[in-house]
């Protein structure tokens, strides 16, 4: 097993991620009593920052296909519940004549190109073990789609564009409601800004290139709303979009560059529905569902830039640490709990040398 290590943006995408998940479906209950199902991976890392988030080991399922992985994982988390095998089978699976067990919230870092595959395999993980009004998502990277979704792909950004000009037409300033509107199209408050009455035949150089990442990553996300929803309803389910979170997953090298490549966190709410209903039916759940939906409280976008020096990392670091201690912190990141404490030691001398009385 070769593994070159999580990038600073990365792990904070996927606190974010975690963070917005459990805020969501703790509605519903508290984290001790979360049933949880991830992929092992080789540092453990959802499953330490569930840990951190107060879910218990024992109430975490960790599956992969590679030994090696769950054995890296093990020994970092030993008390959470392994599986060697491929999550649809161990998500579909009855055990002793029982129903296969059921999740609050499930996290699929696939960390692999998207594709239809891919898409209905994470649907039907969904609709095997996701418990009714449950917290989903799914990690993919973009840039590089596998079959079947190269041409979805191209009609989201397609669809991106339509967006901005109804955008340009209907709408002088902008307000947090239809703000909010956009970002369910895929675009945060900053790339809305970034791309209205912008012309891109227009733009050059630099400018060309930002509108052309706020596009990439704006088409991806409207394919898979697009995709993961439509599929759902094939299954007698609904999953819609309740937010994204996009980062670079490597660090960068001597010259600046980053040498990841863009990676994608979906989150979705998930619908169960008993028996069979036509298609119909179906989208009046939805739009009855999504109507009751706090998009202020529950929704999130975000764009994690790359963080080469870690200091984002810190101060994120840092502000959970004042709250909730260097060993939650520790647990959360996968530091060394010595570390966190200097960190937080230093900004605090530092905090007191800057105020007013001193």
């Amino acid at each position: 097993m070769s593994y070159g290590g999580e990038s600073n943006a990365k792990k904070a995408a996927r606190v974010i991620a975690w963070n917005t998940l459990l805020s969501y479906a703790g509605r519903r209950k508290n984290p001790e009593d979360f049933r949880a199902l991830v992929l092992a991976g080789p540092v453990a890392g959802d499953i330490r920052t569930l840990r951190a988030f107060g879910v218990p080991s024992k109430n975490i399922t960790a599956v992969d296909t590679d030994p090696a992985a769950i054995e890296s994982s093990r020994l970092i988390a030993p008390n959470a519940n392994y599986v060697l095998g491929d999550v649809l089978k161990v998500a579909s699976r009855r055990r002793r004549r029982r129903p296969p067990l059921k999740y609050d919230v499930i996290f699929l870092d696939y960390c692999s190109p998207i594709s239809e595959r891919a898409i209905q395999k994470s649907v039907r993980v969904a609709k095997a073990a996701l418990v009714n009004g449950g917290a989903f998502c799914t990690g993919f990277m973009y840039g590089r789609e596998g079959p079947g979704a190269r041409e979805g792909v191209k009609f989201g950004r397609e669809m991106t564009l339509l967006t901005k000009k109804v955008v340009e037409e209907g709408v002088i300033e902008p307000t947090p409601a239809m703000l909010r509107g956009v970002a369910q199209y895929g675009l945060t408050e900053a790339d809305f800004h970034a791309m209205r009455n912008i012309d891109p035949d227009s733009l050059k150089g630099e400018m060309k290139r930002d509108f052309e990442k706020v596009m990439n990553k704006s088409s991806r996300i409207l394919y898979l709303q697009n995709r993961v929803f439509v599929t759902s309803m094939d299954y007698g389910m609904v999953l819609f979009n309740t937010g994204s979170v996009t980062y670079r997953s490597g660090r960068r090298t001597t010259d600046g560059r980053s040498s990841g490549v863009p990676m994608l966190y979906f989150m979705s709410k998930g619908l169960q529905f008993l028996g069979h209903l036509p298609r119909r039916k179906l989208e009046q759940h939805y739009l009855r569902a999504v109507a009751e939906f706090d998009t202020d409280e529950t929704f999130h976008c975000e764009d994690i830039h790359d963080d080469p020096d870690g200091t984002r990392l810190r101060r994120i670091a840092v502000e959970f640490a004042r709250t909730r201690g260097s060993a939650y912190v520790a647990e959360l990141f996968g530091f060394n709990p010595r570390t966190v404490a200097a960190w937080l030691a230093w900004d605090t001398m530092r905090a007191r040398d800057q105020s007013p009385a001193a």
